[in-house]
């Protein structure tokens, strides 16, 4: 009756090498990382700003606006149709990427919107004519024209 000997045997993982794969790869990471080594906080303080500039920033947009009785105002300002040009192009030569909100109370016509849009126009084309001529549609620089919604508007409108 020897074939019913019991022949099983533990099932067990060798575990003696285990420590020395171990401390290899402590050694392997050690060696291979990065040791990134901070010598006191680094920032960039702020240049001094001038007056100008301070207060363009606080303008967000360029916001022409004709009023009911047919008054025209470049942000909040009493103008006149022939001050969108040099107005624009100062405001644009230090941020050109400022929008320009075009906006008309509801008794005016439409004629008078599109006057105004083809001053910004004459702006665009005045500023960045000679950029624009031989580049592709994608690489143009143009005025972001933008007519505000109600609510836009109200934040922009003088009272």
């Amino acid at each position: 009756m020897a074939f019913l000997r019991n022949t099983k045997r533990d099932a067990k993982i060798p575990d003696a090498s285990m420590a020395d794969v171990a401390f290899l790869m402590i050694t392997f990471f050690m060696l291979t990382t990065a040791i990134a080594m901070t010598r006191g906080i680094f920032y960039k303080v702020p240049e001094q700003m001038d007056q100008n500039t301070e207060q363009e920033n606080k303008n967000p947009a360029i916001y022409l606006y004709v009023d009911a009785s047919g008054n025209l105002q470049i942000d909040g300002k009493p103008s006149r149709m022939q001050d969108i040009i040099p107005y624009c192009k100062e405001k644009l030569s230090v941020n050109e990427n400022k929008p320009v909100l075009i906006d008309c109370n509801e008794a005016q016509d439409y004629q008078k919107m599109m006057d105004m849009f083809d001053q910004v126009k004459k702006t665009e084309e005045q500023l960045w004519g000679d950029f624009n001529k031989d580049k592709p549609e994608s690489q143009k620089k143009r005025i972001k024209i933008t007519i505000p919604t109600t609510e836009e508007a109200m934040t922009f409108r003088p009272q």
